[in-house]
């Protein structure tokens, strides 16, 4: 049975639960994901183009209106699926219907949040990127603090800035190592894939197509995995600060 920890855990322990409990719950986010998906790549099949540049050239009001679309609806996606993710290690019955109304809910805030983020890291990113990077470590456990703790949009930056510091470092490993992880797989996959069909002699548009489709399909794996990964970081956060509170108490 899958639940959360009553103790600090491993980051590598993080890692094997949060696949235990992407396993569990694979199909759904899976088309939850997939949707997503079909939406960032819908304006190459709609314009009938599949290179980026080109559309962003020729078409961009297009580009950026499905582009706003596709962040707005992923803005919508963190309550539904981490709520649901939430219900599952606490033991309780999932139910789609009260996930849906949390997810409608708390979209004001996490859209105000994720817009008052956004800036802050892009001005962090101005000259180097390190210090947007930092910035949106820091930022990262926001969304959880409006979903789980019903925290405001304003008030969630500090807290989750209060949440991450002291364990900066342990919270970008446990993040980004499995992203990168994912990212270089699916990299080396898409070449072999690429250089099979170049070796093949397909044409160059209709292996730009594949590229496209490949995407659709296997962009859904690396939000299965991440966001548990997510979930239970920010529940080992909570657990180290309830610690040590109460450790300076005594």
């Amino acid at each position: 049975m899958l639940q959360y920890s009553e103790s600090p855990l491993k980051i590598t322990q993080i890692w094997k639960m949060a696949f235990k409990l992407a396993a569990a719950r694979f199909f759904q986010m899976y088309f939850i994901f997939f949707l997503l998906s079909i939406l960032m790549i819908l304006p190459h099949f709609i314009l009938g183009e599949p290179s980026s540049n080109l559309i962003l050239k020729e078409h961009h009001s297009a580009f950026w209106g499905f582009g706003i679309f596709t962040i707005i609806f992923s803005l919508f996606i963190w309550p539904l699926v981490f709520y649901q993710l939430g219900t599952l290690m606490e033991g309780a019955p999932v139910k789609f219907a009260e996930s849906l109304k949390i997810a409608i809910r708390k979209f004001p805030a996490l859209l105000m949040m994720g817009i008052v983020v956004t800036i802050i890291c892009m001005f962090g990113s101005v000259f180097l990127i390190l210090p947007g990077i930092f910035l949106f470590i820091l930022f990262s456990m926001c969304a959880f603090l409006i979903i789980f703790d019903n925290v405001g949009a304003i008030d969630s930056l500090g807290d989750s800035v209060r949440l991450v510091w002291g364990n900066w470092w342990r919270t970008f490993t446990v993040l980004f190592i499995p992203l990168l992880t994912i990212l270089f797989i699916l990299f080396l996959i898409k070449i072999v894939l690429i250089s099979l069909l170049m070796f093949s002699h397909v044409a160059e548009n209709y292996i730009a197509w594949i590229g496209l489709i490949f995407k659709l399909i296997f962009n859904p794996l690396i939000s299965i995995y991440l966001y548990p990964v997510q979930l239970l970081q920010w529940h080992d956060l909570k657990l180290r600060r309830s610690l040590k509170n109460l450790k300076n108490l005594q």
